[in-house]
């Protein structure tokens, strides 16, 4: 006969309490600053891994430039293989070029542990503009931006594929001037 036993998980709670300190340093910063590339966004995600394990989750991701961009997120199995972790909470960097990559903390149930992977994301304003981009490169004014996100990320041993649509609320990048 097995036992199942409860705690508390107050590391549960630190992820809780810095995304909203996050977004309400961050959404007041993007509503006043005029830098490209400002913003912030919320979006699900949804992974699986090599094992048949999936997960869905969220993210939180603030970005001030192309190096400095950070998510917080969390994620949470559906369908679980014996040897991944049933959730996992995660604080991440994750600066772009062409592609972008991945370097954090995951807080699983078992403990902590180092997060890594790659990922690429395609952004289009929602401005209205007829471009391909829908004028997130023509402009660093304030827009509502809509993403994709595909990547690879591990926690520990674990591997995951995953896709993350996210609204954006940010500054474009002008490229074009």
């Amino acid at each position: 006969m097995s036992v199942l036993r409860t705690r508390p998980r107050p590391v549960l709670l630190a992820p809780i309490a810095l995304a909203a300190w996050l977004l309400c340093t961050l959404s007041v910063r993007s509503a006043r600053a005029s830098d490209d590339g400002q913003g912030l966004g919320f979006g699900p995600v949804l992974a699986f891994s090599a094992d048949d394990s999936l997960y869905v989750g969220w993210e939180l991701a603030a970005t001030r430039d192309l190096l400095v961009r950070g998510s917080l997120g969390g994620a949470y199995s559906i369908v679980r293989h014996a040897g991944d972790p049933a959730l996992f909470h995660y604080v991440a960097w994750e600066p772009w070029g062409y592609v972008g990559g991945t370097l954090g903390l995951a807080v699983t149930d078992p403990k902590p542990r180092v997060m890594y992977g790659l990922w690429e994301a395609l952004g289009h304003s929602l401005s209205g503009n007829d471009s391909l981009s829908g004028g997130l490169f023509d402009s660093s004014e304030l827009q509502w931006v809509f993403s994709i996100a595909i990547g690879w990320r591990g926690v520990g041993a674990t591997q995951t594929f995953y896709i993350t649509p996210k609204l954006w609320r940010m500054h474009g990048w002008r490229i074009n001037s």
